[in-house]
């Protein structure tokens, strides 16, 4: 059996418990992050395997403003969204 070693006085282990609570808070995010991760890989791929069967390389959907793009080569898909179109009425003052 092994011994442990004495504490010399003055030398004990640091405890901040902002650290640690903030530590805490931390992991949980990021275990959420890795979580929806994993997700989002697995909707990428349905994604692509769709955009492959329906013999797409760029789909816009006008409804949501979104445009689908996949890349050549490697598989990869890239989605943005466009920019709402202004009529110039919205946006400007009145005096």
């Amino acid at each position: 059996m092994a011994k442990r070693q004495a504490e010399i006085p003055g030398t004990e282990r640091v405890v901040d418990k902002d650290v640690e609570a903030c530590a805490e808070v931390y992991v949980k995010s990021r275990n959420k992050r890795i979580k929806a991760s994993e997700s989002e890989v697995a909707d990428k791929t349905a994604l692509i395997e769709a955009m492959r069967k329906a013999k797409l390389t760029v789909y816009k959907d006008e409804d949501h403003g979104l445009v689908i793009t996949i890349t050549p080569g490697k598989p990869n898909v890239k989605v943005t969204e466009d920019e709402p179109e202004h009529d110039g009425d919205e946006d400007t003052e009145k005096d």
